[in-house]
């Protein structure tokens, strides 16, 4: 599961960096773009000194003596003079039908919001994966009180269990029947039994040996023991995802049965 996870996040970020690929190169022909449909700026030239350089407008505009001069406005303006009132009213009439629509986006600057908007939602996507992360991280070190599973081995400490018969007897773990209670075959003598799990305590093997974290820190990963602390009884162990666990507790980590 860890393995398809790893793999279609990887898919993701592929698609993310040719997704922004793409973008920058829209970005870049549409810089091209608009640069080339830029008239470019000349100077006024004339062949000789004695030569006039005319200007051509609107022929709406050079009508000679009907073009009306507008005053500009001011706060003392009167309405019936020319001028524009700025008192009870608009500007000449001229500001009510304006448009106040807003300016349409250029092709650049929706490409680049279009980018910003990826940006931010792989942040939050990012964002998420490391909360999840955290969140797996302090389950993992949350302890149980509940710590039997099948397949580890470990010791009958009950001195009352049929007489005393498997006191300190070792056995493997082959059916979990309750929260606190399984089914224990004993190495010894091949009886199964049913104990309470405060009757039973974990097994340390030898250094190398298959181990089963059971509580605390990584709870329920597989590894290997690296190092036995007996002064104070506790363990080093390497987890099959290669992070390495130290001062693990004796009744933390368990023998797994072969």
């Amino acid at each position: 599961r860890l393995e398809a996870r790893a793999k279609r996040e990887r898919s993701e970020l592929d698609d993310e960096e040719k997704h922004a690929r793409d973008i920058e190169r829209q970005v870049k022909a549409a810089r091209r773009s608009e640069d080339e449909g830029v008239p470019e700026a000349t100077e006024l030239q004339r062949s000789s000194a004695d030569e006039k350089v005319q200007i051509g407008l609107a022929p709406g505009l050079v009508a000679a003596g009907k073009a009306k001069v507008v005053r500009p406005p001011t706060a003392f303006s009167d309405p019936t003079d020319g001028g524009a009132s700025m008192i009870g009213g608009s500007v000449g009439g001229s500001c009510s039908g304006g448009s106040s629509g807003k300016k349409p986006m250029s092709s650049i600057e929706a490409l680049m919001l279009e980018e910003k908007e990826r940006k931010e939602r792989a942040q939050a996507r990012a964002e998420a994966e490391a909360q999840e992360a955290e969140a797996r991280k302090v389950k993992g070190t949350v302890r149980h009180d509940d710590w039997i599973v099948e397949g580890i081995v470990v010791k009958v400490r009950n001195k009352k269990l049929a007489g005393g018969e498997y006191h300190n007897k070792k056995g493997t773990i082959e059916r979990v029947v309750s929260t606190y209670t399984a089914h224990v075959r004993i190495a010894a003598t091949g009886d199964l039994i049913k104990v309470d799990q405060d009757d039973l305590e974990t097994v340390i093997p030898s250094v190398g040996g298959a181990v089963l974290i059971v509580n605390g820190q990584g709870r329920g990963e597989r590894g290997t023991l690296l190092e036995l602390d007996e002064s104070n009884f506790c363990v080093r162990v390497e987890l099959r995802s290669g992070r390495v666990i130290d001062a693990v507790e004796y009744e933390d980590v368990c023998k797994l049965a072969l």
